[in-house]
């Protein structure tokens, strides 16, 4: 579930699209227009340096993501390709020692609605990069084991 967090900075609770985890961990679901809009936010938001991911930052990318699963005939050929959303998609899990909760409520405070979401998504546009709310995703690409 996405979570609400007391912002430190006006006292009020506020909605972030992350998820807790057990074990310390906090999950986040990103989509960027490119990867050059993904490493530059990865490396602005300190989870990067040098492209390397800092300790307690698992950054699993997941690159394009179908939207629409191919249609296929009996014997397994494709009558209708799928349809793919090519933008750079990429999971996070990160150690809750980490400052996530700064960077997510900048994602909620100075992003905008994405224009461009896919489904039922809920997403947050900040320089390119969507954080999405995890609860509005049906069938995730990749899940944490």
């Amino acid at each position: 579930m996405s979570m609400t967090i007391i912002n430190p900075q006006t006292g009020l609770p506020t909605e972030v699209f992350v998820r807790a985890v057990d074990g310390g961990y906090i999950d986040a679901i990103c989509r960027a227009e490119t990867q050059a809009a993904w490493e530059a936010a990865a490396e602005a938001n300190h989870l990067t340096v040098d492209g390397v991911p800092i300790d307690g930052a698992n950054i699993n990318v997941i690159g394009p993501v179908v939207v629409t699963p191919a249609i296929l005939d009996a014997q397994g050929n494709t009558l209708v390709p799928p349809v793919l959303d090519e933008r750079y998609h990429v999971n996070l899990r990160l150690r809750d020692d980490l400052n996530w909760q700064a960077v997510a409520l900048a994602w909620m405070a100075y992003g905008v609605p994405d224009p461009d979401q896919n489904a039922a998504e809920v997403a947050q546009e900040l320089s390119q990069v969507s954080l999405i709310d995890p609860d509005t995703i049906s069938s995730p690409s990749q899940v944490w084991l």
